[in-house]
């Protein structure tokens, strides 16, 4: 064989070649969905992320939160139970980055207004404090975890409340 005849035949091999990979299509993504953990604030200063197979926002809450206002930024408030908080300050954030070894796991602690008591209330992380006729919970903190190589703004916390009556 000649070269010639051989240098059309791996040009017609590619050219082939390219054909198939341009005409033959991907592999559609049929397995689970990874969002991003973005975040769309609604008009009341709760938080949404994204969720479903395409990854879109999920629904802001609208009227009663059944005892539970979702994701408050510093700043935000909201009514829950006939008790309106509002998120002053983030006074603590000790949580152990979940890649480092710790010896305590820590807590989180927010300064929050409550109604129209003239002094800011200390509400720690997972743990009731009864503030008049309510007990008010700060359940949950977003983020969730932490990481030892990343700096988290305080525009980026969110914080969970639960309001239930208060035992007596």
């Amino acid at each position: 064989m000649s070269t010639k005849t051989t240098f059309i035949m791996v040009i017609l091999l590619l050219v082939a070649l390219g054909i198939v990979a341009y005409v033959v299509p991907r592999g559609s993504a049929t397995g689970p969905v990874a969002c991003t953990t973005e975040a769309k604030l609604c008009p009341d200063g709760s938080a949404v992320g994204r969720t479903g197979p395409n990854c879109e926002f999920a629904a802001c809450p609208s009227g009663d939160s059944g005892g539970t206002a979702n994701a408050l930024a510093i700043g935000a408030s909201a009514t829950i139970n006939g008790t309106t908080i509002g998120v002053l300050d983030l006074t603590e954030d000790s949580r152990c980055p979940v890649d480092v070894q710790c010896i305590q796991a820590g807590t989180v602690r927010v300064r929050a207004s409550i109604d129209t008591y003239d002094k800011a209330f200390t509400f720690t992380l997972s743990k009731p404090q009864v503030v008049g006729d309510a007990t008010i919970t700060l359940v949950s903190v977003i983020p969730a975890q932490k990481f030892s190589t990343q700096t988290v703004q305080l525009s980026d916390y969110r914080f969970t409340f639960t309001v239930s009556e208060a035992s007596r």
